[in-house]
C-alpha cells in the first residue's frame, strides 16, 4: 500500500460517523438551544496598534488636564537628568502596559511579557529608580503631606483607570484581575505623573509613600476589582 492509499484510508476512517456514541435528538436540541441563548452579535476589533494608542492616549489626558489645572512646582526642583529618567521610565512603563492591555483584548496576541509579571516589574522599577534619584531627609509634618498627595494622584488615576478598562472589556478578556491591576497601573502611573509634575517636596520618601504609593492603591484596587469579578462569573 502506497502513501496515496494510506492517507485515503485515514481519511475515510476520520470522515465515518460513529453509531455508538451519537447524542439522543433531544439532548442535542436542549444543547443547542442553551448555547444559543447565550450568543449576541459581537463588534469585530479593530487593528492591535489602535487599542494600544487607545490606551497611551488615555494615559496623556490626564496629564493634559493637570498642567492646565495645577503649578508645575514639581519639575521646577528636578535636575535636567531627573526630569528625563523619571519621564522616560514613565513614558516607558506606559507604552509598555498600553501594548499589553491591547494584546489582553484579543487572547493569543503577542504581549512584552506576562501581565503579572510586567505590573510587578514596573513597580519595582520605578521604586528603585525613585530611591537611586532622590535624596532623603526628615519632614516636619510628612504624613500629613503626604496623604495630601496620595488623594490628589488618586483622583487623577481612577478615572484614568476607570478609562482604561472601558477600553479593555471592548474585548475578550481572559483574566479581569491580571487584566484590571494592568488597567489600574496604567492609571495610577498617570497619577505619579502628574504628582511629578505638580509636588515640589522630591524626597525619596515622600515620593514613594505619596507618589508610587498611588500607582500602588490603584492598581490593588483594580486587582482586587478585577477578582470580585472573576470569583461571581464562576459561581454564575
Amino acid at each position: 500500500m502506497n502513501r496515496t492509499d494510506i492517507d485515503r484510508v485515514l481519511l475515510e476512517k476520520l470522515s465515518a460517523q460513529s453509531t455508538g456514541c451519537e447524542l439522543r435528538p433531544e439532548l442535542t436540541k436542549a444543547i443547542a438551544e442553551g448555547i444559543g441563548r447565550n450568543l449576541s452579535a459581537v463588534r469585530p476589533l479593530r487593528p492591535f496598534g489602535y487599542y494600544a494608542a487607545g490606551f497611551l492616549l488615555i494615559f496623556l489626558a490626564p496629564i493634559v488636564a493637570a498642567l492646565g489645572m495645577l503649578s508645575t512646582n514639581g519639575i521646577a526642583t528636578m535636575s535636567p537628568a531627573a526630569i528625563v529618567l523619571a519621564f522616560g521610565a514613565l513614558a516607558i512603563c506606559a507604552a509598555l502596559l498600553a501594548v499589553s492591555l491591547a494584546a489582553d483584548m484579543s487572547p493569543g496576541s503577542r504581549r512584552p511579557a506576562p501581565s503579572v509579571v510586567l505590573t510587578g516589574g514596573i513597580l519595582l522599577s520605578l521604586a528603585a529608580i525613585f530611591c537611586v534619584l532622590l535624596p532623603y531627609r526628615t519632614e516636619t509634618g510628612f504624613w500629613v503631606q503626604s496623604g495630601l498627595c496620595l488623594q490628589l494622584g488618586v483622583v487623577f488615576a481612577v478615572p484614568t483607570a476607570a478609562l482604561a478598562w472601558g477600553l479593555l472589556r471592548r474585548g475578550a478578556i481572559l483574566s479581569p484581575a491580571m487584566s484590571g491591576a494592568a488597567a489600574g497601573l496604567l492609571g495610577g502611573l498617570a497619577g505619579l505623573a502628574v504628582l511629578e509634575i505638580h509636588c515640589p517636596d522630591q524626597n525619596v520618601a515622600h515620593v514613594l509613600v505619596a507618589h508610587w504609593g498611588a500607582a500602588l492603591v490603584c492598581t490593588a484596587a483594580a486587582w482586587l476589582a478585577g477578582a470580585l469579578m472573576e470569583t461571581r462569573v464562576r459561581r454564575a
